[in-house]
């Protein structure tokens, strides 16, 4: 791993402000006030977001005012409301101790606002809502000065808190992006037509807000570099628009794409997309601007942060998903240490797309606001983020000598963290190699993050005093011999057959070794399963050149995926022509191929060059250990309790070495 990130590292200063590095922490979360105050959620996210030495800190999208909120009952804070200026000073002074910029997302949500009872729905142009039928007014040049001074007076209400700047947000779709389009603007007076007049409304916010807060506050805008979708404007429309912004503002940010359909516009980039997705697009606008710019999209390797500020291509580098993930990312690469740097592995577990669509899913399902923030309070690879750090527990009573046995994902998990707790820690693994299971990632070009978990957390138990013994098997005389304490069992878990008849043949396989490279598969292969498993495995045959069909037992495909990602794959299997055979089950395995049975009873022999098994797992048995251990203090966690998610498996290690 690359030691020096000298220009990644590097200060950068603007308008007499200094940024000690080219790290800015992305917009991800609104300002939680209430009564005044900062809510404790928000006092935990601010600290937990802006820890690890990030130069710039963005508080999420926050409302110039009530008519540019989403919805009532999703509705963000206008910066007008008389009990804001105190939770927003709270922000910024906090914002401050940990050494970073304060700014803050100003947004307007305009003719993308839900069509809810009594609503006034305005954007640049009148027209009938093809997806509700809403009735969206077009804004007169009354409305469009009213925005414009609401915006100005947000940007004064943040320098008045002690805010450095504010962040207009002109992409995804929102207001300013709405009048930068030609498709959402079609108007034909001095705010539609050419470039230069769709990005008026723009140039007027941005100069509004000069004109109250003085030359020394930053005014960042925040672009869909790229809208990613049919009747978009171009790339040379984009960067003379770059070019007219540049004139008003002093940093371009360069994001992509549209909130509505996220993954597919690329708003949020998915496993299956490059990282620095939008890297290509922000230096190209770098060529033609005479100011900062910035860029997010998929950054999670220090090296490509480096490559991209060292070749000029953007002077900052914008991060979400990944300070979720290691919110010690900068700090890491300061210190030596970015090996041990935990990369997001995008599979959108923290963000399951936009909240409206989200909510309304969920109320068909009887669920509710609790099951979005219980998934928003999660990240895959960083138990730590949903329960804070170890500083939020009390301290270990006494180090204890503890075995753990399996060195997968939670094995690893929990020797970290018992070790981090002062325990004296040895790890066990019977293969080779430690990872267990997320070995098979290696050897999947869309999986290399999640195969890089496991080089992470090696490198974390290295720089620990955690003694690792890889080929070796539990055995009691081990425990008698170390003077072990505590047990804990991580042994993980094995494919499941479910007694079907043939799943023992010669052409039948199981899903993690379709990854082995060289594998033959023949023309036709079968998968079965409609699992996250069984459509990834599915996607990743076809992209080789197979006719895939796949054995899916319910009407809808991989339910156990993250809602985006679940939307991913789904995409991915009409794009790559696999035949999905829904409400069908595996009667039986044969040479020539597979026997199903549709919902209806009836059957047939799909034929098959190549069968794969990606019917779930099931626990191995940790029975011998746990009946060794009688008198120990003993714990058995991830797969080997059942079957679970990666963020499922690390989580419960993280928690059970705590109790230690």
């Amino acid at each position: 791993m690359q030691d020096s990130f000298e220009h990644f590292l590097s200060p950068l200063t603007i308008r007499g402000k200094r940024w000690k590095n080219r790290s800015v922490a992305a917009p991800m979360g609104m300002v939680e006030i209430e009564n005044g105050h900062l809510t404790e959620h928000a006092k935990y996210f601010l600290d937990f977001y802006a820890q690890g030495d990030v130069a710039e800190y963005i508080v999420g999208e926050t409302d110039v005012n009530v008519e540019g909120s989403r919805a009532p009952r999703e509705r963000y804070r206008s910066t007008q409301e008389p009990d804001m200026m105190n939770g927003l000073t709270e922000c910024a002074a906090r914002i401050h101790s940990h050494g970073a910029l304060a700014m803050l997302e100003l947004s307007h949500c305009g003719a993308t606002k839900p069509d809810e009872p009594g609503a006034l729905i305005m954007g640049p142009m009148e027209y009938v809502r093809a997806s509700d039928g809403a009735h969206i007014h077009a804004m007169t040049e009354e409305d469009i000065a009213r925005t414009v001074s609401d915006f100005a007076a947000s940007a004064r209400t943040l320098k008045r808190c002690g805010f450095d700047g504010a962040v207009i947000h002109a992409g995804h779709e929102w207001l300013p992006h709405q009048f930068l389009s030609p498709r959402t603007n079609q108007r034909t007076d001095r705010f539609g037509g050419s470039v230069e007049n769709r990005a008026r409304f723009l140039v007027m916010i941005m100069d509004g807000i000069r004109h109250f807060c003085g030359e020394d506050f930053i005014i960042e805008c925040r672009l869909s570099g790229s809208e990613n979708t049919t009747g978009g404007y171009s790339m040379e429309e984009m960067c003379q628009t770059a070019q007219i912004l540049a004139q008003h503002c002093d940093i371009i940010q360069v994001s992509a794409g549209l909130y509505y359909n996220p993954v597919d516009t690329l708003m949020m980039s998915s496993m299956f997309d490059p990282h620095g997705c939008n890297l290509s697009v922000a230096a190209e606008i770098k060529k033609h601007v005479n100011i900062a710019v910035s860029v997010v999209g998929g950054f999670n390797d220090p090296a490509l942060c480096e490559q991209a500020v060292a070749e000029g291509q953007t002077d900052l580098i914008v991060m979400g998903r990944q300070r979720l993930a290691d919110p010690q990312f900068v700090k890491k690469c300061e210190e030596g240490r970015a090996d041990e740097i935990r990369r997001c592995i995008r599979c959108t577990r923290c963000f399951p797309g936009p909240m409206e669509q989200v909510l309304s899913e969920l109320t068909m399902t009887g669920g509710g606001m609790e099951n979005v923030m219980e998934q928003l309070s999660r990240c895959t690879v960083n138990p730590a983020y949903k329960h804070g750090g170890l500083e939020s527990f009390p301290p270990a009573k006494e180090s204890k000598r503890v075995l753990i046995v399996g060195g997968g994902c939670a094995g690893m998990q929990a020797a970290i963290t018992a070790s981090e707790r002062g325990h004296q820690v040895i790890l066990i693994e019977k293969e080779k190699r430690l990872g267990g299971i997320l070995n098979f990632a290696q050897d999947d070009a869309v999986k290399q993050d999640l195969a890089n978990l496991v080089k992470s957390m090696e490198a974390e138990l290295a720089w620990l005093p955690v003694e690792v013994r890889l080929n070796t098997s539990f055995t009691e005389e081990l425990l008698s011999r170390e003077s072990i304490d505590a047990v804990i069992a991580a042994v993980g878990s094995r494919p499941t057959t479910r007694n079907i008849p043939g799943m023992e043949s010669d052409h039948i396989m199981k899903a993690i070794d379709a990854y082995r490279p060289g594998t033959y598969f023949g023309n036709s292969v079968v998968v079965l399963g409609g699992g996250q498993t069984g459509c990834e495995t599915a996607i990743h045959i076809a992209q080789i050149g197979c006719n895939v069909t796949l054995v899916a037992k319910h009407e809808r495909l991989c339910p156990d995926a993250y809602r985006l990602h679940g939307i991913k794959l789904r995409s991915l299997l009409k794009e790559l022509e696999c035949t999905v055979l829904y409400n069908t089950v595996c009667q039986e395995v044969r040479p020539e191929g597979v026997l199903i049975q549709r919902h209806d009873g009836t059957q047939r022999c799909l034929p098959a060059d190549t069968v794969v098994n990606a019917l779930g797992m099931e626990p191995a048995s940790c029975q011998t250990i746990s009946s060794a251990c009688e008198g120990l203090e003993f714990y058995s966690i991830g797969d080997c309790v059942k079957a679970r998610t990666v963020c499922e498996a690390l989580e419960e290690a993280y928690l059970t070495a705590i109790k230690l």
